[in-house]
Formats: C-alpha cells, structure tokens, sequence
C-alpha cells in the first residue's frame, strides 16, 4: 500500500520539477515564503475573504476536552482579538471569526 506524499515533498517537487502542479495549503505556501504562484480560478484568489475560491481550504477549529475550557480560555481570547487577526492577516491568513 502506498501512502500519500507529505506536504513538505509537495512543496519540494513544485519548488524543483519543471512544470509541477500541485495542491498546497494556501497559508502553508506564504508562512514558508515558498517561490511558487496561487493559481486564481474563476476570477477567484486562494487569498480572498469571501471563501468563493472554487477549491475551498479546509477549515481548521480550536479543540479541547470538555470541563478544560478555563485551560484554554487565554488562548481563544488571543485568537480571536482583532490585534491577533491583524496579524493573521499580514501573514495571508483569515482571521478567526
């Protein structure tokens, strides 16, 4: 059985290989600064807010056990200050809503 190649060999082959396509987290592509292009679809750029990128990112949540969210109350609060959003921003991320 074969298994599926990690992200870091993605972006190695597209980085290296003549004419190489391949299928990255947008965030992942500008927080490694990596020397490729965001392919626009349907007038559509991975970094618009909007979400209407017709290859739609996976959408990542904060998890915790229950009875533990005085635990990770600090951190939510972080997240989700326009300050830390500005920063995400800057980063080519969408801030958490």
């Amino acid at each position: 059985m074969s298994r599926a190649p990690k992200e870091s060999e993605i972006q190695t082959g597209i980085q290296t290989a003549a004419d190489a396509v391949g299928y990255l987290a947008y965030g992942g592509i500008v927080e490694d600064d990596l020397s490729v292009h965001p392919i626009a679809l349907d007038g559509f750029h991975p970094a618009d807010e909007d979400g209407a990128y017709p290859l739609s990112s996976r959408k990542l949540g904060v998890a915790f056990l229950p009875g533990e969210r005085g635990k990770v109350q600090g951190f939510i609060d972080y997240i989700t200050d326009s300050g830390a959003g500005d920063m995400l921003k800057t980063s080519g991320l969408l801030a958490v809503k």
